[in-house]
């Protein structure tokens, strides 16, 4: 009779294929900011129609963006009632495009825990990027790293 051992998986072996598939489970970068955009427009569209879901849509907006933004984010209500110029764009109609560049991706460079979405302008030459950050096993937009938001929001 053969001597049968228990078979015990290496906690290590546990973990690379753990990460491999919570890695092919997630939404990649170029769908996250599609997503956004997508969520972004839902966001102008209450702004102009019904101030009372304004909370829930830039709620939506920032399941999208990486946790200081977000947070930031979700105070513009309270802060557009404060003071003048400053948040504008989430509390108002129709945000500026500019929030979130528009273009075709054209490349997306994937690392570890940052990536960067290549996009053609749809106007003008070249291109424009879009990071992104993994928090918490998911692609986020790192929207304090883009230019456009820091103008959109008149930070810059």
């Amino acid at each position: 009779m053969p001597l049968s051992l228990p078979i015990r998986p290496q906690p290590t072996l546990l973990a690379v294929a753990l990460a491999l598939t919570m890695a092919a489970c997630r939404d990649p970068p170029e769908l996250v900011l599609q997503n956004a955009r997508d969520a972004l427009a839902d966001l102008g569209k209450i702004a102009c129609s019904n101030q009372d879901q304004l909370p829930d849509a830039i709620e939506n907006f920032a399941q999208y963006v990486e946790p200081r933004a977000a947070g930031l984010l979700r105070t513009a209500p309270s802060v557009e009632k404060k003071s003048t110029g400053q948040f504008t764009v989430f509390v108002t109609c129709k945000p500026p495009p500019a929030v979130l560049p528009d273009g075709e991706v054209v490349k997306v460079d994937m690392g570890e825990k940052r990536s960067v979405v290549r996009l053609k302008k749809k106007k003008g030459k070249g291109e424009v990027e879009v990071p992104l950050v993994l928090v918490d096993g998911r692609w986020k937009l790192d929207l304090l790293e883009m230019p456009t938001f820091g103008a959109a929001i008149q930070l810059q």
